[in-house]
Parts: structure tokens; sequence; C-alpha cells
């Protein structure tokens, strides 16, 4: 891109930011459906019609609306970084397909793609503009924050107000943490609910300090994004939201220029990596689980299950085991399985496990190369606590399955994050 076209560019997204003039290129009833898909994430998977074995969602409906549009109208600058998007489909497809068969590999991959991808694109298309990335952003914070009391309640009274309002059976976790009740809210698991909320708790944060009108709020509804990560209980919600907020303060406050300050932290980490392996007496992988696991016998099982999983893959490596896993894996394979990595390589081998990384991290890098550096540029904390966030999921992984609305959410952020505002018209 020339200088001056970079230039325009650069202050056509001023103008947005500054004056909110994205909201007058957007129809009205497209935004109020964005809207509503946004809605969505917080109604309860019980909430459903079923139609043969395919099971109807509230969001699905929605998001099917908005993928004719989007796709059909040609709403979406599309790039490269979408053939790299659609890569952990193709592998769910070939590694169930060669399971259980192509009928079930279809009926996998499209519920999936209803789910996720609606979700990824989106992220891709709220993020094409920073008024109205800024405003969905706003809006999930908000339902987030809204719904937080009643975490406390369910924690504390073990009431869950959603299944009061949609009429959904509803049963408190076992066991306790804190003397308090693990929440889950409208999710399906503490986890799910923790995780959810660590997602937008960089976002949240990179909205409380930005100066201007409505700061008490601002700063109200991060404390409140807080309060459901803490409510959960959860490991993987806290090390979402903990390494989020941790990078984006250090992009705020490290010393020296931008660049120069995340060399710093890169070779910080290298060096910390280095240290732990020379000088610990368990491998780094094995430390970091001992240190970001809740309960200090959590940590133990989640090492087990690196074992567990490695000793059935021989013959299974390149490809997994589809849904076909070994017997030894009880139950729905996700909850058993607390570990992103483990259950891709589990269920898609190291296919599946190269495609899901390679899709974490090109648009991790892709947000890098488009927003981190920028020292003079309109305000992009935005976007930058986005790619804080998928560092976040990247750290969970290791001990949560990154499903359910937690994975919408991933989906969407990393669309979200991937988007180039100053590229091309194809970036």
């Amino acid at each position: 891109m020339s200088t001056l076209a970079y230039r325009s560019r650069r202050n056509a997204l001023s103008g947005e930011l500054l004056g909110g003039l994205a909201y007058g290129v957007v129809p009205v009833w497209l935004r109020n459906l964005v809207a509503i898909y946004a809605i969505t994430w917080f109604i309860p998977y019980h909430v459903n019609v079923s139609v043969g074995s395919l099971t109807i969602t509230p969001q699905k409906v929605v998001g099917i609306i908005l993928f004719f549009y989007l796709v059909g109208g040609n709403r979406i600058r599309w790039c490269w970084f979408d053939l790299i998007a659609l890569g952990p489909f193709v592998a769910n497809f070939v590694c169930i397909s060669l399971s259980t068969g192509l009928g079930r590999a279809v009926e996998s991959t499209g519920r999936m793609m209803l789910d996720l991808w609606m979700s990824y694109l989106i992220g891709r298309y709220v993020a094409q503009s920073p008024a109205i990335l800024l405003w969905f952003v706003r809006l999930v914070i908000s339902c987030l924050a809204i719904l937080a009391p009643f975490l406390a309640i369910e924690s504390i009274f073990r009431f869950n107000i959603h299944g009061a309002i949609w009429n959904v059976p509803y049963t408190p976790m076992s066991g306790m943490r804190l003397g308090l009740t693990r929440a889950y809210g409208w999710t399906q698991h503490p986890i799910m609910l923790g995780v959810s909320y660590g997602a937008f708790a960089a976002p949240a944060l990179a909205l409380a300090i930005e100066r201007g009108k409505d700061v008490f709020r601002r700063r109200l509804y991060f404390f409140l994004v807080l309060l459901g990560v803490f409510f959960s209980l959860s490991t993987g919600g806290w090390c979402v939201a903990f390494v989020g907020i941790m990078l984006l303060l250090w992009d705020r406050l490290g010393p020296g220029r931008r660049k120069q300050r995340w060399l710093m932290a890169a070779a910080c980490a290298s060096g910390l990596y280095l240290a732990v392996a020379l000088f610990a007496n368990n491998p780094p992988l094995k430390v970091a689980l001992y240190h970001i696991n809740f309960l200090s016998q959590d940590w133990y099982y989640r090492w087990l299950l690196w074992e567990r999983v490695y000793a059935v893959m021989p013959g299974h490596w390149l490809l997994g085991y589809g849904e076909a896993i070994p017997a030894e894996f009880s139950g729905p394979v996700g909850w058993s399985i607390d570990n992103q990595y483990l259950l891709l390589l589990l269920t898609q081998g190291w296919f599946g496990l190269a495609t899901w990384l390679s899709y974490a991290f090109a648009a991790l890098w892709r947000n890098i190369r488009s927003y981190w550096f920028r020292s003079k540029e309109v305000n992009l904390d935005t976007q930058r606590s986005l790619g804080f966030t998928i560092i976040g999921f990247l750290a969970a992984g290791l001990t949560v399955g990154i499903m359910d609305c937690a994975g919408v959410m991933f989906y969407f952020i990393v669309g979200a994050a991937s988007t180039d505002l100053f590229g091309s018209s194809q970036g």
C-alpha cells in the first residue's frame, strides 16, 4: 500500500473512531440482527428444537440468516487467512469420516460450521470497522456484566436464574471451592463460564482505562467481568483473564517504545523457559501445570492425562481416533479431557492439532503485525486486547478444552483479531 493510501486509510479509521461514521454505512436491521446474535450467546443450550439428529438453537437460527447475508452480500473482505481458518473444520471432517463414516462427519462438521464458523465470520465482519467492533465488544461486555451478580447468587445460594427463566434443568455442581458452589450460569459447565468471562476481561480493561464519558460505568463493568470469572472458580477462566490483562498492562505501562517493550518481553519469556528447562527438576510443561491450576491436586491429574493420552496414541498419531476414542476416556470426551491440545491430539492426531495451532498462531501473527507496534495511530487498545486474549486461550488450553459457548467466543475473537484494518482491500 502506498504512503498516500495508507494515510488516507488511517484518517478514515480515525474518523470512524471519533465520529462513529461506520454506523451510517450499516443498515439498522443488520446491526440489530448482529446484536441479537450476540445476545443468543447467553441463552442456555437446553433452549432448542430437535430436527432429526440436528439441534436447532436460537444462535444457529440467527447465524444462518447472517451467514447468507454476509457471504451472499459480499460484506466481508476475504483474505488468505480465511483459508487457514477452514483448517480445523477440514481436519474434523477427515478424521471423523475415517473413524465413524462420511454421514457422521458431515453432521459433526456441519454443526461446527453453524456454531464456530459463523462466529468467526461475525468477528471478521465487525472488525472491519473500529466503531462497529467497539460497539459489539461493549454489547457483549454489558451482557456479561449484567449477568455477573446472578452468578454470585448461584454460587452462594445455589439458585440459577437461567434455569428459572428458561425452565431448563439445573443441578448444582458437586464439591465446593473456597466454600462456594461453582457457578455455571447459562453454560453447561463452570469451566466454560469462566473462560467466557475471561475472554472479555482484557477488552473490558481496555475500555475501562480509556478517558472520556461513562468512565465509572466502564470500570464497573470491568469489575463485574472479573466477578464472573471469580465465581466460576475455574483455572481456565482465571488463566485467560490473567494473561490478557497482564499483557495489556505491559503494553500500556512497559518501558521504552512499543516495539522495544515487546522485544524485551519476548526475550524475558524465552529466558524464563530456558532457565526452567535447564535448572528445574521437572519439564517446563510440568512446572507450568503445577503453577496454573486452581487446586494442588489438579495439576497432577492433568499431568497424568498427558501420559494416558500418549500411551494410547501409537498407530493413531497422524489422524487420531475421530469419535471412536478408547473406552478408558469415559463420558463426553470434551469433559473427560481437560486439555485442548490433548483433546485434539486424541481425536484428530497431529493433523488436527497442527491445523488448529496454525489457525490460532496465524491469527495472532496478523494481530501482532497489524496493531502491536503502532504508537502514533488511532486508539487500537481493543484490537490489541483481542490478540492478548488469544495468548490467554493458548495458555488456558493446557487446563481446559475450548468448546461450548467459550469455543464460540474464541472463534469470534480470532476472526476479529485477525482482521487487518491497515492492509489492502483484501487484507
